[in-house]
């Protein structure tokens, strides 16, 4: 239909993995598609020129590659089902548990490159040392990923599985519910009056 080249996803291996602070073992048992890259400006431009859905105003230096952001849980499912419709295909938002297992892609330490925060920059835009020039405030990491607010997505390393921009940029919403134990399926749109965000953003100084 004329929704234009879907996003470039990738398939995620059926697996277990200890799943957040408690490091509960989760078994995701079907394997499933997710997008390589955050959402795009370009990617929402055309989805909010189809439907008259509205397009958040771009921040300073925003590019259509940039992130999208500042829409709601309802705007997100909505893309979700409009690229349902133009593909034939099933989208959908990722559970909580299904978005953390992709962004650690079998790994078990705390950031992509260890348990501290030293490599935390080479794999995703946080609040770090150029945050900090701005934003003195802010809580930051040390070391430099060399932007302040939200980059373009696909500037720093993919992760494992090949998906970039799972830690920091922008937070990503999932279809569960924010008080979810560990393992559970996307909540139906009734069930909760409030979702769960994943990743952070490049105002955070530790995912």
């Amino acid at each position: 239909a004329g929704g234009g080249q879907a996003p470039a996803m990738v398939v995620i291996p059926a697996g277990s993995f200890a799943m957040g602070t408690g490091a509960r073992k989760v078994t995701v048992e079907t394997p499933f598609a997710i997008g390589i890259y955050e959402v795009t400006r370009g990617d929402w431009t055309r989805y909010a020129t189809a439907t008259g859905r509205a397009l958040p105003p771009a921040r300073e230096g925003e590019t259509d590659q940039h992130p999208i952001d500042r829409v709601s849980y309802e705007d997100a499912s909505a893309y979700a089902a409009w690229l349902s419709d133009q593909t034939g295909a099933r989208y959908r938002l990722p559970s909580a548990t299904e978005w953390e297992y992709a962004a650690r892609a079998g790994t078990a330490t705390a950031y992509p490159g260890g348990d501290d925060t030293a490599g935390v920059c080479t794999a995703g835009n946080v609040a770090d040392a150029a945050l900090a020039k701005r934003y003195r405030s802010y809580e930051t990491v040390a070391c430099d990923d060399g932007q302040i607010r939200a980059a373009p997505v696909g500037q720093y390393a993919p992760n494992r599985w090949g998906l970039h921009d799972v830690i920091g940029n922008v937070g990503e919403w999932t279809a569960s519910c924010w008080d979810s134990p560990p393992g559970s399926p996307p909540a139906n749109a009734s069930a909760c009056e409030s979702r769960t965000v994943r990743g952070g953003s490049w105002d955070t100084a530790a995912t």
